[in-house]
């Protein structure tokens, strides 16, 4: 758990280009810097929720040493944040897993197990040993919009 738990991190800072102390924050590091109403991470989101059949088949044939996360919205008690998760168990309507990072809004910890509702899906990846990558619709379209220094 604890080598697949450094995967995750390993596979989120090079597919997002975040710190790994960065993931699942809420503060301003500049990553956060393209508003989430933006239209195209509005887009992004959307493809993300309608392709998650096609991750849900990915994780029904889970392969070792390969990480299988989502970002989710994740409310409680009032509060919400986007969180990433190393995915335990999914199906059409709950995601459970593991915390990667370290929430800022929510009082959950990094490695602790939660439960989301499928509806709060913004994103999801798959990435292989070999470096491929399924899903990171999301990720992208936040890089290639950072990188273009739109800023949203």
């Amino acid at each position: 758990m604890l080598k697949q738990m450094a995967m995750v991190l390993v596979a989120l800072t090079l597919v997002t280009g975040l710190s790994i102390g960065a993931a699942g924050c809420s503060k301003d590091d500049g990553w956060s810097s393209v508003p989430e109403d933006h239209p195209d991470i509005v887009a992004a989101r959307q493809e993300a929720k309608d392709s998650f059949g096609e991750f849900l088949t990915l994780l029904k044939a889970r392969r070792p040493m390969t990480a299988y996360t989502v970002d989710v919205l994740y409310e409680e008690d009032g509060k919400s944040e986007y969180l990433t998760l190393d995915v335990l168990s999914a199906n059409e309507t709950e995601i459970t897993g593991t915390i990667v990072g370290y929430p800022k809004q929510v009082k959950k910890y990094s490695g602790e197990e939660v439960t989301a509702q499928t509806a709060n899906l913004s994103d999801w990846r798959v990435e292989t040993p070999e470096g491929d990558v399924r899903g990171g619709f999301v990720s992208d379209v936040r890089a290639r919009l950072q990188r273009a220094g739109t800023g949203g």
